[in-house]
């Protein structure tokens, strides 16, 4: 119970589910369709690809320091931004 609840989190509709699949599918649409859409709208993104770039960036630095030069930097070596 507690290594699905540390592979999956504790939403009620995953919790409920026993497909390991069906689990992974909805939390993949919960990141599309709610996060991400609500991020886009908030902050008025217009480029998907430098979003879906700084949460790879943000998400493969988890445990170390991260802070707004080094993303940018990180950017500038990937030439995605100028």
């Amino acid at each position: 119970m507690l290594r699905e609840y540390m592979l999956y989190g504790g939403l009620p509709q995953v919790v409920l589910e026993n497909d390991p699949a069906r689990k992974v599918a909805y939390l993949k649409q919960q990141f599309t369709h709610t996060y991400l859409r609500d991020i886009k709208d908030r902050y008025n993104i217009q480029n998907d690809s430098d979003l879906l770039e700084l949460i790879t960036i943000i998400s493969s630095c988890i445990g170390s320091l991260t802070n707004p030069p080094k993303i940018a930097d990180t950017f500038k070596a990937a030439d995605l931004y100028e």
